[in-house]
Order: C-alpha cells, then sequence, then structure tokens
C-alpha cells in the first residue's frame, strides 16, 4: 500500500519529447523537453520558431 506521501506523477509522453534550443545567433546550445519549453516559453525566456517561415512566436 503506497502512503499518502509518495504521490508521484509522469507527463503525458509529448511533454517529454524532446526539444531543441537554439540561442540568439540560432546555434544549438541544448535539448530539452517539450514541458520545460513550456516553462521558457511562460517565463519569457524562450520563443517557438515556426520551421516552415522561421516566424518567432512567444505566450503573448
Amino acid at each position: 500500500m503506497l502512503s499518502a506521501c509518495s504521490k508521484s506523477y509522469h507527463l503525458p509522453a509529448n511533454l517529454q519529447r524532446p526539444t531543441l534550443v537554439l540561442n540568439r545567433n540560432w546555434q544549438p546550445v541544448n535539448v530539452a523537453t517539450v514541458a520545460r519549453a513550456l516553462i521558457m516559453l511562460w517565463n519569457q525566456s524562450a520563443k517557438i520558431v515556426d520551421p516552415v517561415d522561421y516566424q518567432l512566436y512567444d505566450w503573448s
């Protein structure tokens, strides 16, 4: 039997997928999960790049 203190959760598979992190010079600097990338968007420390036309999007 599990105690109430040993709660654990798992992110859905889509939020665990890898996402490429680029710097301001468009150079790859890291690979983060989609969940981490969404947190970076929320904190306004990242933007989304549309792979078709390279347009930038932010949270707002």
